[in-house]
């Protein structure tokens, strides 16, 4: 897949580059008489080029092309005033369901208030249907429950009775959403057992309606998703540590993954791992490459190279505080792809992948956190399990 290129154009809004690229998903449905799945699978592989994509269609289907006015899109402006009225009919076959990961370093005191509250205002603007967070503390936690419970059910660990959480933790918050039902008893919490940082893999289940997902008439498929997040062991010296704990994470992964061929009456089974995993690819190497039934979602979709770096203090100048006391000369510091994003089983075929937290705080001098934030998109299989 092409990569896409920087654009000095500031970045969409979540919505508003969701609105347009249904948009572009309907107008290539129309054109072809296909659906908005197949669409969305050959826009996003050309980079969401329409006129690329119908001409690419029409020459693997040996079709003549239709004589149809195409209604070119400027991805870069932010008024949806232009955007086709085809939209609402076409567009809600694509049912997509959005998971964002993000290490929020509450760790570090400076500025703490703003960033949580533009990380708070991020989660209200953007339609996120889960969101896992690490580096979580008891300062930070009450103020997302004090802004955010109404539109999230919170999970944290220090709930639980008998949680060995001292300074920081990890959390998952399950956006409150009638496609969404949560399994509150499903809330785990396992606790690395040779970690020396108090790490955790924390996992939810949730059963996903696709129908009530889009609030459109369309067929119902229900999917199970259990979400799983962690923020594995940190610094180089906890290689090997670190390594088991995603090993394991892995195998719990596949552990929930799709039923027994003799189960036919079950739903779909998916699950996502997500977090701060502090890996070097080396290490994935050392592990014998993501499983053949996992999938790495920066991966799956272009692996573009805007979009690899999560830890970045050529740009993040809270992450160049912590390698040389100020930003560094542009190339001279290390880049790392420490949050990372896998998806196992049934049902969820991941679409799209992007940062989030690009922009400094208003009024601050600083981003959010010195991690990017991580957004997977997954469409829901809406037709292979619908009976």
């Amino acid at each position: 897949m092409p990569k896409r290129k920087h654009s000095p154009t500031p970045p969409l809004s979540d919505t508003t580059r969701d609105h347009e690229y249904l948009s572009l998903c309907s107008q290539f449905a129309e054109i072809t008489s296909t659906n908005n799945a197949l669409a969305m699978a050959f826009l996003q592989d050309r980079d969401w080029d329409l006129e690329r994509a119908l001409a690419d269609f029409f020459a693997e289907h040996r079709t003549e092309e239709p004589s149809v006015q195409i209604d070119h899109i400027d991805l870069t402006e932010t008024s949806s005033e232009d955007v086709p009225t085809t939209l609402e009919s076409n567009a809600v076959e694509c049912t997509v369901f959005n998971v964002l990961s993000w290490n929020v370093d509450g760790l570090d005191t400076s500025n703490i208030v703003q960033r949580t509250d533009e990380i708070v205002s991020r989660l209200k603007s953007e339609p996120f249907h889960v969101v896992c967070f690490q580096e979580v503390t008891m300062v930070t936690l009450p103020m997302f429950r004090t802004k955010l419970e109404k539109d999230y059910l919170i999970f944290s660990p220090t709930d639980l009775p008998f949680s060995d959480c001292v300074h920081y933790f990890v959390t998952i918050m399950v956006r409150r959403h009638p496609a969404i039902e949560v399994d509150r008893n499903s809330f785990l919490v396992h606790s690395f057992p040779n970690s020396v940082m108090g790490r955790h893999l924390v996992s939810i289940k949730l059963n996903i309606n696709s129908a009530k997902l889009t609030d459109q008439p369309t067929p119902s498929t229900t999917i199970s998703v259990r979400i799983f997040t962690a923020h594995l062991e940190s610094c180089r010296e906890s290689s090997a540590e670190r390594k088991n704990q995603l090993a394991y994470a892995w195998t719990r992964m596949k552990y929930f993954g799709p039923p027994s061929e003799n189960a036919s009456n079950e739903h779909p089974r998916a699950s996502i791992f997500c977090g701060d995993l502090n890996l070097r690819d080396k290490e994935v190497e050392e592990l014998g490459g993501v499983p053949p039934d996992i999938t790495d979602v920066w991966l799956a979709t272009g692996s573009r190279l805007e979009l690899c770096a999560t830890w970045d203090p050529r740009r993040n100048t809270n992450a160049s505080r912590l390698v040389g006391g100020g930003p560094r000369r542009y190339g001279s510091s290390p880049i790392f792809r420490y949050d990372r994003m896998y998806v196992h089983g049934a049902g969820l075929k991941p679409v799209d992948f992007g940062l989030r937290g690009l922009e400094k705080v208003p009024g601050a001098a600083c981003f959010p956190s010195d991690h990017w934030g991580i957004l997977g998109r997954f469409q829901l299989d809406t037709v292979s399990h619908t009976s």
